[in-house]
């Protein structure tokens, strides 16, 4: 991930808490009497709803990305229910239904814009770090046959996360290790001429 897509993510997740806010803050919540009936909704709720479903797909996918958890454990308390795993933001228009606090959302999305503003910190400072956009070069390179099955059709994340998958890459960064080893050593004679007339400016300077 580069700087300013965290930077994006970022942004993302504060707006998303904002409109939580003003969701839940704006709905009323059914009695014990209603039989899980949803709550209702105002002008402004409605609003917030709209814009959150419009997000939600990258909301979740962002949280994803830096492994923030967001699935709490549902232990039924009425007959006819299971335990289950519930995904607190993708579900978090149906949190009535499970009986959640919407507390649990904010406590995941908080944790979210905590990681990524201390990402977004660390990306900032790699920024400048050319070995960092080496490192990025070569993970485009290794990742490069899997882009083009996906762009032909095919499940490219579930071929790249498979064991042929990942002997794919480790063949091709070794295959890459050993061609940037040999250039080097071909044109090491240039290399140490190169360094001989930096360090002698240096020196004049």
């Amino acid at each position: 991930m580069l700087y300013w897509e965290c930077k994006r993510r970022l942004a993302l997740l504060r707006r998303f808490r904002v409109l939580a806010f003003d969701y839940f803050e704006n709905i009323q919540l059914a009695g014990w009497m209603a039989g899980g009936a949803p709550p209702t909704m105002n002008e402004k709720s409605q609003k917030a709803r709209h814009e959150m479903n419009r997000m939600m797909e990258d909301v979740v996918l962002s949280l994803n990305l830096l492994r923030v958890p967001h699935v709490v454990a549902y232990q039924p308390v009425r007959p006819g229910e299971y335990a289950q795993n519930v995904d607190v933001i993708g579900n978090i228009f149906a949190l009535y239904q499970f009986q959640i606090s919407s507390q649990v959302v904010f406590d995941s999305v908080d944790r979210a814009i905590g990681t990524y503003e201390s990402e977004c910190r660390r990306l900032l400072r790699e920024t400048f770090n050319p070995f960092y956009w080496l490192q990025m070069l070569v993970v485009w390179f290794l990742r490069l046959p899997f882009q083009l099955l996906g762009a032909a059709g095919f499940d490219a994340r579930k071929v790249e996360d498979s064991l042929f998958g990942r002997l794919l890459k480790l063949v091709l960064g070794l295959a890459t290790f050993i061609a940037a080893v040999v250039e080097i050593a071909d044109h090491w004679s240039m290399i140490q001429v190169f360094l001989q007339k930096c360090a002698a400016a240096l020196h004049q300077s």
